[in-house]
């Protein structure tokens, strides 16, 4: 938000993430719902449309 110039206060507001469990089954479920490789375990992430193959950084490394 710091990086939007103008943006109404009303976007500022910060909700409490889900619980950790919660997050990682709506991950499970939309991995398992595209039609894509997906490796996890990488140290950078990146995509190749060419071969549809999606590498994923592990963790808390995406911030």
């Amino acid at each position: 938000m710091a990086q939007i110039d103008g943006l109404p206060e009303r976007f500022h507001i910060m909700p409490e993430p889900a619980p950790e469990v919660e997050r990682i089954e709506a991950a499970e479920a939309f991995f398992a719902s595209i039609p894509a490789t997906v490796n996890h375990g990488s140290d950078k992430a990146y995509y190749s449309p060419s071969i549809i193959i999606s590498s994923v950084t592990v963790g808390r490394a995406w911030g």
